[in-house]
């Protein structure tokens, strides 16, 4: 995994995105003249890219860096769905975006994408895990993924109201079903 995201990242040419995304973290980190026009989503990137200049230096490979460390991490994140998955099926699920060849693109593309999916993910584990244990701190997995989402990508309302729908109907369940396996004990 680490290898299919960092070998050769600068080799390619840069898309017609990449070269907007690329521009405007460059024009931030230079001149800090960063201004939020919606057609190319959230700060985030933008201002992820200009540390990353500021530190490495900017050119294709460096503009790449930080997708492609979101991209092993979203692979690596999937290992803790362990408890929700199974063994199998988080290695499965793994292996699947491993190898995918979109999600490798994406893995290796500066743009936002692989940042929201990554914090989709980590959101939804956190979430899960809540409904689980009712432990307070896995609230701080949901709200801060769910923060950045919302500096990354304005997609993050519609993910918002539809993991929200979904969680909601499964704690309702949830809860139901215990307090219905409750009442059958007595």
């Amino acid at each position: 995994n680490l290898i299919s995201h960092f070998a050769m990242l600068g080799t390619r040419a840069m898309s017609h995105d990449e070269g907007i995304h690329s521009y405007y973290s460059y024009t931030l980190g230079r001149n800090f003249d960063y201004k939020h026009d919606p057609p190319y989503h959230g700060p985030l990137l933008y201002h992820l890219n200009a540390l990353v200049y500021a530190l490495a230096g900017d050119d294709d490979a460096t503009a790449r860096a930080l997708p492609a460390v979101a991209g092993v991490a979203l692979v690596a994140v999937l290992f803790l769905l362990r408890p929700l998955l199974g063994r199998f099926g988080a290695f499965a699920a793994a292996l699947v975006v491993s190898l995918s060849p979109v999600m490798l693109f994406y893995g290796r593309y500066i743009r936002n994408d692989v940042y929201v999916s990554l914090f989709y993910v980590v959101w939804s584990l956190a979430a899960f895990r809540y409904l689980r244990g009712g432990n307070v701190r896995w609230l701080w997995g949901v709200t801060i993924p769910m923060a950045l989402g919302f500096a990354a990508k304005e997609v993050t309302f519609i993910f918002g109201a539809t993991i929200g729908a979904f969680f909601l109907a499964f704690g309702l369940f949830d809860g139901w079903r215990r307090r219905s396996h409750v009442g059958s004990r007595a």
